[in-house]
């Protein structure tokens, strides 16, 4: 293990999953994960999903009888479980889209993104962005089908940040 970082915590049942950005030996960028009952005695990780280099940010909810997963930077992709521990699979996902002005000024290809449950149905994307002159923060409501598989966004607004 490499470069340990951006740990994220899903809360399913009685048992926590700590999810952390992590390089395997051969450099490629993973997602490990790690278990506990109580917050403090946790299991040894192991590697939840592989992939891209620079798996940033992973982000896990549950909805619809599965699990999805963000990863962010240049590493960004939606991955998809039926299981919070392993099993994970890339999914074509639409990811928050873009604002018209930035397909004209510089900013990072990166999101790092977090769900929060509006309501029973509903839930909320937070998305931000990173960039020279300031930072972009995007608020998305997810739109699933009947069984509970997002299929969209809707995109209510932007917060934008300056220095």
């Amino acid at each position: 293990w490499a470069d340990f970082r951006d740990p994220a915590i899903l809360k399913d049942g009685d048992t926590f999953y700590m999810y952390c950005t992590a390089y395997a030996k051969d450099r490629r960028g993973t997602v490990s994960v790690c278990k506990s009952t109580n917050l403090t005695d946790w299991t040894t990780p192991t590697i939840a999903a592989v992939g891209k280099p620079a798996m940033e940010s992973p982000y896990v909810w549950k909805q619809g009888g599965y699990y999805y997963m963000t990863t962010s930077s240049t590493g960004a992709g939606v991955w998809k479980s039926d299981r919070p521990d392993k099993g994970w699979t890339e999914v074509d996902f639409p990811r928050p889209p873009v604002p018209t002005m930035e397909k004209y000024v510089s900013t990072s290809v990166s999101y790092a993104e977090e769900v929060v449950p509006l309501d029973a149905d509903s839930l909320l994307m937070a998305s931000i962005t990173w960039r020279y002159w300031g930072n972009s923060i995007y608020l998305s409501k997810i739109i699933s089908d009947k069984d509970g598989q997002p299929i969209r966004y809707e995109s209510p607004f932007v917060l934008e940040m300056s220095e």
